[in-house]
């Protein structure tokens, strides 16, 4: 052998601990399963990203993962999120064909072989879980796991029971299209204590999560605001978060009208508000104006209180139809006065096209620059500012994304990715 030649060992001879630092750089699942095939050990090696991060949406998948974990239970104890929503009905190509496949009658047996997998995952923190089905949040219930993350939309009532278990959950968003019953509403005020003592981010429909918010430290809240919710409603919900949440530093509002909203209670009560996202769902025309909004000499002055706003988020599906880059030049230099703080604005639209099953997603980005080195925007301009050493540059994204089946009922569908 010559002096210069080089030994490459082959995976047999590299130590585990290198073939499992490569493992858990592969984010591919296809490329983990070929993974899998090359051997037992690297099968061994591979199980644990592989099962890392679950999604149960086909049932077919779900009843070949979940009778996989209960012959083997260690591939459960793997598992640290879960995301469910299992389809009642799912295309499927056979031979260029697209049908239909009804999978309704089999739903409450899926949940049931859902049951005892999920009793096996002991090391699961974070679940998103989508059931159009009765009963469907009791199997949580008995399982052991401590969580860190609950994402649920349902069907049924608030799961008081379940809540009142985990008492480590920091993350909670709660969506249901049935009314909170009076039964519920007293459970929710009677262990209003006992509930989410470690939350730090509380989403969902404001109507339901009312009397959970009161006495809690909050980071960050995300609420729908519906059209029953009147302003002087949804100021009181400020002030009162704002008094035990003295820190929170993201707001997102997800708004019926702009008239729900009264900025200068938000500014004075969440006057450390880093990240301001506000989003209309609905209303008439004038709702789309956010300009308007913007340059009234009151929500200017409302600015003003905010003391460490840096990003602002305005969102709305028909935005981009009444607005152009170059009348946002004079609100820029108004919010840089009103919020010195503030590093960049958004003003984001969404346009679906249900032909295609596909959502285009519009977004102008301004990012201000101070003092540093101007870029050069791929698509977009730059916007020299009124102040010495200061630009906006202006940035132009058009995202089309398709849209799943499955995950369309989990959120509102005017909030999916924007």
């Amino acid at each position: 052998m010559t002096g210069d030649s080089t030994i490459i060992p082959t995976g047999r001879e590299l130590p585990l601990e290198v073939l499992d630092a490569v493992v858990n750089l592969i984010s591919d699942r296809k490329d983990l399963l070929s993974f899998c095939l090359a051997s037992k050990t690297c099968c061994d090696l591979a199980q644990r990203p592989l099962y890392r991060n679950l999604q149960f949406i086909l049932p077919t998948t779900v009843v070949k993962i979940c009778r996989s974990m209960i012959h083997n239970p260690a591939l459960a104890s793997y598992v640290r999120s879960l995301e469910v929503a299992v389809m009642s009905r799912a295309l499927e190509r056979n031979k260029d064909v697209l049908t239909i496949r009804n999978y309704f009658p089999f739903e409450t047996a899926i949940w049931r072989l859902l049951w005892p997998a999920l009793r096996l995952m002991t090391g699961l923190r974070r679940v998103v879980i989508v059931a159009q089905w009765h009963g469907a949040l009791d199997i949580l219930l008995k399982c052991p796991f401590e969580l860190e993350t609950l994402h649920i939309n349902t069907v049924d009532q608030l799961p008081i029971s379940l809540l009142k278990k985990q008492k480590t959950l920091k993350d909670f968003v709660f969506w249901s299209t049935a009314d909170t019953s009076e039964a519920t509403v007293l459970a929710m005020k009677a262990h209003a204590g006992e509930l989410l003592q470690s939350a730090k981010h509380i989403g969902g429909r404001y109507q339901i999560l009312r009397p959970l918010l009161p006495g809690h430290r909050l980071q960050s809240c995300d609420f729908l605001i519906g059209p029953p919710v009147p302003p002087e409603a949804l100021s009181a919900l400020l002030q009162k978060t704002a008094e035990t949440s003295p820190a929170m530093t993201y707001v997102h509002l997800c708004l019926k009208t702009l008239a729900q909203l009264d900025i200068s209670v938000l500014s004075t009560s969440c006057p450390h508000t880093v990240t301001l996202y506000i989003h209309v769902y609905g209303g008439d025309i004038r709702d789309c104006f956010f300009l308007d909004w913007l340059q009234q000499p009151e929500t200017m002055e409302a600015f003003k209180q905010f003391k460490a706003l840096a990003s602002i988020k305005l969102s709305h599906a028909q935005f981009h139809k009444f607005h152009h880059p170059d009348e946002f030049h004079g609100i820029l230099d108004e919010l840089a006065v009103a919020c010195p703080t503030l590093k960049s604005l958004e003003a984001v639209s969404a346009h679906i096209e249900y032909q295609k099953s596909s959502r285009t997603l519009v977004k102008d980005s301004y990012t201000r620059i101070r003092d540093g080195k101007v870029p050069s925007p791929k698509n977009g301009e730059v916007m020299k500012g009124s102040n010495p050493g200061e630009a906006w540059v202006i940035e132009t994204d058009v995202v089309t994304k398709p849209i799943s089946a499955a995950w369309s009922a989990a959120y509102p569908l005017e909030l999916s990715d924007m």
